[in-house]
């Protein structure tokens, strides 16, 4: 019912890719999603998405490495940096992967006390997927997850959205809480932020994968990363 701040309603989505006509790349690649936004109460949002996507070389060709998929930051998993879900090669460098699957859902709250500065809400989310190939086998039920919570403004300068993601595959996953809370403020004195003056206009701390959080500021894009105006 929105584009920007959807409620009700959803999107079916279907990509396919075919290149090898012309140039030197020979390749299929196929993306499909759905997403859908169901009002719960008192104008409370429960909204889910559902992607998956796979690609292949073809004529002896392998699939290229800017087409191959990667998962983590803002818009797939929260709390894992941009596109570090990823296969890694003999000498660890991540070099992406022929299929991924992701899965997002968020309860999304509106605040009505400060509708003075705009539309208001705050939401918890909840992000699982793996991107695998190239040595890392297809199985669903080996997966990457992260959660957390985050603000929505749509604000007189557009849409901006705050969300802070806690990895819950590493880290402090396996140390306890109060180890996990060691490692936390550890990495929080040494960590420098980075502003990524990119299209997302995405903020991450470029040490966030020696700990089990990250935050992550969008401005400008949807409200709610599992559907909107992208």
């Amino acid at each position: 019912d929105s584009i920007v701040a959807p409620t009700r309603g959803g999107v079916v989505s279907l990509t396919a890719d075919f290149a090898g006509l012309g140039g030197d790349s020979r390749y299929v690649k196929t993306v499909g999603s759905v997403t859908y936004f169901k009002p719960v109460w008192l104008e409370h949002v429960l909204s889910a998405r559902l992607e998956a996507g796979h690609g292949f070389g073809w004529g002896g060709r392998d699939f290229p490495l800017f087409e191959r998929f990667y998962l983590g930051g803002p818009n797939s998993i929260r709390g894992v940096k941009f596109r570090t879900i990823s296969p890694v090669d003999e000498s660890g460098t991540r070099i992406g992967g022929t299929t991924e699957l992701l899965g997002n859902v968020e309860y999304i709250v509106p605040i009505p006390f400060l509708s003075v500065v705009g539309l208001v809400r705050v939401a918890t989310f909840f992000d699982i997927g793996n991107v695998y190939g190239f040595g890392t086998r297809f199985d669903p039920t080996d997966t990457r997850e992260a959660a957390g919570a985050g603000v929505r403004w749509h604000s007189p300068f557009g849409p901006i959205r705050v969300d802070y993601g806690i990895n819950l595959a590493g880290g402090g996953a396996g140390l306890g809480a109060a180890a996990g809370v060691g490692a936390v403020a550890a990495a929080v004195a040494g960590w420098a932020v980075a502003a990524v003056l990119s299209g997302t206009g995405t903020v991450h701390s470029p040490r966030f994968h020696e700990a089990p959080f990250c935050w992550t500021v969008t401005c400008g894009a949807a409200a709610p990363a599992v559907g909107g105006a992208t």
